[in-house]
């Protein structure tokens, strides 16, 4: 027992000299790196137990006798000491092992953010702990992030160049020193914000300020880096592709093993927001039972959509298709409301599907909209077609008659050869009937040419109160026929010289005069009224036409189409009157032409009135000084003057030369326009005087010929006069044949008086 005490306290000693000195050396280890640094404490505390033991061995073995119990404890104490100290050791160092590669991560996370200063605005680190501003750098920095010191000031200093400030007085709050320290005691390691702000270049727009949270490793100080750049073209490209999307979709979904997700929901008014539940997921299968139960599908039934959405049916659907789309209608604020469900397999292996949610009302209805069109269309067309087919018969008819008549006529002339009175009277009836076939064939090219869009108006000066004069001497004879009163009203106009067509207008009248003429029994009377109802803002006048007669008027039935191509009233009082039932057809085109409008107030047995209102250019000055003056110039004479005719139909040709050469005209023929050329070219200067020239013909047309003698080397030959003489009858034929160096036009079939007119004016 006596060597057992001793041996206990000498090694119990030499085991506390071995901790004190292996401490030591661990405390010095750990200061030299800052580890624990804020706990000091906790180094100095085990060194003060293991000096206490060292003493109490030294005090017990040179001054006491120590017991075997005293001895036991202070052995003891010593192998626990040294137990207890190994293990904190090693404790320590697994903490010292974390908060290196803490360590080494922050610094990492510092030199990273450090390495993109070049392509930030500015970037910041800062201590939110303490509320100081550590470094700073950027490539647009304000006077004030450089001289900030802290956090706080930093912030109050770039609020003023907020242009869109947030509510709170003070900073954008998420990117407080307070806010942002709550957002790490959150959780959260990063955060970020999207700020609309002018910036020290004086350049406004949208930034994006972010930041990374980190603990620092050795004080547990909350530290901040902070990185500010130009958020401008992200936030273009977001608002694009989210508009994009949002204008195509109503939302875009996902299913994952049977849960629904939302990527994106446009919230729109008729969008059924039940199915969708935010940014979490749901149960795919009750969110299609909510939404089926909470839509007024109306005569669909509930359970028929319900069925089409079954994930189950989509799986089988998208099974082998690339897509499946359900359509379906559901009432909403008092309309029909039309959506689409198109489901694509994302992965089928995984059951993760995409859903495309739109909204096809828009498209529905301009389906619906195109079909009624259609119908409209088609029914126009049956109704076009039929009136058409009515018109072909009443043409048949119409032409038949005055056909019938010229046969007719021309084969009793011929039996009454001998009798010149007889002769005579059948020629008249013959002429008569041959204008009335002309009447007809003229007004159905008319209408064709109207119809084609081909007629376009040639504004010119015009005086009203000649134009009147014209007309009224054209139908004056007509009215005296059948014994009515015809009178002519032009006191209501102030401005009497206007820009207009004048040969347009004068059509409407003529068309109106004629027909109210035509449709007023004997001994009836026709109004003609015409006033000038003020100026437009622009200065031009307003003229009304009044056209009013006491004749047998129409039905409103009829007064609803008369304006309606191939229409004619079919009654007995009608029946007998000769007509195409274009007149009014092709007059209501013309006023449109003109801008203007025209209207009909009628009643069976009570007369009818046409009302045609348009708006003319105010002519200045007198116009058509000459036009009423009467030509008093003596007949001329044509004698001995040599024509050049020019015509590929024989017929044609023996018909002009016998008018011609009745009128005192040596005539030479050609059948084509390059004989006529020839002929021309090897003639002297002055043997033709005039060449009468058709525009239709083989080998070389009028036209053409027309153009090659103007550019014959001898000028003389080359300016011969050159009228048209051609069935082309209409006013862009007359300027086809002056822009090909022509002097004049007569249509066919020749008005004799209009051609001697014609060469009158020229020769």
């Amino acid at each position: 027992m006596k060597i057992v005490i001793p041996c206990m306290i000498y090694l119990g000693s030499a085991l506390m000299v071995y901790n004190i000195l292996h401490y030591y050396r661990f405390a010095r280890k750990m200061k030299k790196t800052g580890v624990l640094e804020m706990r000091r404490t906790f180094l100095y505390l085990p060194f003060f137990l293991l000096v206490f033991f060292l003493i109490g061995y030294l005090i017990t073995a040179l001054f006491g006798n120590p017991t075997l119990v005293m001895g036991g404890i202070l052995f003891g104490g010593s192998v626990f000491v040294f137990l207890i100290l190994n293990v904190m050791i090693r404790i320590v160092g697994y903490i010292q092992n974390d908060e290196h590669r803490i360590n080494a991560m922050y610094n990492e996370l510092r030199e990273e953010l450090t390495s993109i200063t070049k392509d930030r605005l500015a970037v910041f680190r800062v201590n939110l702990t303490k509320d100081i501003v550590e470094d700073r750098a950027g490539t647009d920095l304000y006077d004030s992030d450089k001289t900030a010191r802290t956090y706080t000031d930093l912030m109050l200093n770039r609020f003023p160049d907020l242009l869109i400030k947030p509510a709170e007085r003070y900073g954008p709050g998420l990117f407080t020193r307070e806010g942002l320290l709550k957002h790490f005691q959150n959780g959260h390691n990063t955060a970020s914000e999207t700020i609309y702000a002018r910036r020290k270049s004086v350049r406004n727009g949208y930034f994006l300020m972010e930041a990374a949270l980190a603990q620092q490793p050795v004080t547990g100080e909350v530290i901040a880096f902070i990185t500010e750049r130009d958020y401008n073209r992200d936030m273009i490209d977001r608002v694009i592709w989210n508009k994009a999307l949002s204008e195509e979709y109503d939302a875009i979904a996902y299913i994952a093993s049977g849960q629904l997700g939302t990527v994106l929901s446009s919230g729109e008014r008729n969008h059924p927001d039940v199915l969708l539940s935010g940014d979490g997921e749901t149960e795919y299968g009750e969110a299609v039972g909510r939404l089926v139960s909470s839509l007024d599908l109306g005569a669909d039934s509930p359970d028929r959509l319900l069925d089409a959405l079954k994930l189950e049916r989509v799986e089988r659907e998208l099974s082998d298709k690339d897509a499946y789309a359900v359509d379906f209608s559901y009432h909403a604020d008092s309309e029909i409301v039309y959506k689409r469900f198109t489901f694509f397999a994302a992965d089928r292996e995984a059951h993760f599907y995409a859903l495309l949610i739109s909204d096809t009302t828009e498209i529905r209805r301009e389906q619906e909209e195109q079909n009624r069109r259609l119908e409209e269309a088609l029914e126009q067309a049956k109704a076009s077609s039929a009136a058409k087919t009515a018109f072909l018969s009443n043409m048949s008819h119409d032409i038949r008659t005055p056909m019938n008549a010229i046969i007719g006529f021309t084969n009793l002339a011929r039996q009454c050869a001998g009798n010149p009175g007889k002769t005579r009277e059948y020629l008249e009836k013959i002429l008569t009937s041959s204008n009335h076939l002309l009447s007809l064939i003229n007004d159905v090219l008319e209408m064709s040419r109207i119809e084609s869009g081909k007629i376009e108006l040639a504004n010119s000066p015009c005086n009203l109160a000649r134009l009147v004069e014209d007309f009224h001497a054209m139908v004056v004879n007509l009215a005296e026929a059948k014994n009515q009163e015809l009178t002519v009203d032009f006191s209501g106009v102030t401005n009497k010289n206007v820009i207009c067509d004048k040969l347009r207008l004068n059509q409407v009248l003529l068309n109106l005069l004629s027909n109210a003429v035509k449709y007023t029994p004997d001994g009836g009377r026709v109004e003609v009224r015409i006033s000038q109802k003020g100026r437009t803002p622009g200065g031009r006048g307003v003229y009304e036409f009044r056209v009013k007669d006491n004749g047998i008027g129409m039905t409103p039935e009829f007064a609803a189409h008369v304006f309606e191509a191939f229409e004619r009233e079919k009654t007995s009082t009608v029946s007998g009157i000769q007509g195409t039932g274009l007149g009014m057809a092709i007059t209501k085109k013309i006023v449109d032409l003109m801008g203007g409008s025209i209207e009909v107030v009628t009643a069976p047995g009570k007369g009818t009135e046409f009302i045609v209102s348009v708006e003319f250019e105010i002519s200045p000055e007198e116009t058509e000084p000459d036009a009423a003056k009467k030509d008093e110039s003596p007949e001329p004479d044509f004698t001995g003057k040599r024509l050049l005719l020019v015509d590929d139909m024989e017929i044609n040709r023996e018909i002009a030369v016998a008018v011609l050469e009745m009128n005192g005209f040596l005539v030479e023929e050609a059948d084509d326009g390059e004989k006529a050329v020839s002929m021309v070219q090897a003639s002297r200067p002055g043997y033709y005087d005039a060449v009468l020239m058709d525009i239709q013909m083989p080998v070389m047309n009028g036209y053409d010929a027309a153009r090659k003698i103007r550019l014959l080397e001898n000028r003389n030959l080359a300016g011969i006069p050159i009228i048209a003489m051609t069935a082309n009858a209409f006013e862009e034929d007359r300027k086809a044949a002056f822009e090909a160096g022509m002097n004049g036009h007569v249509a066919k079939p020749i008005d004799v008086k209009a051609l001697i007119n014609t060469l009158k004016g020229i020769l």
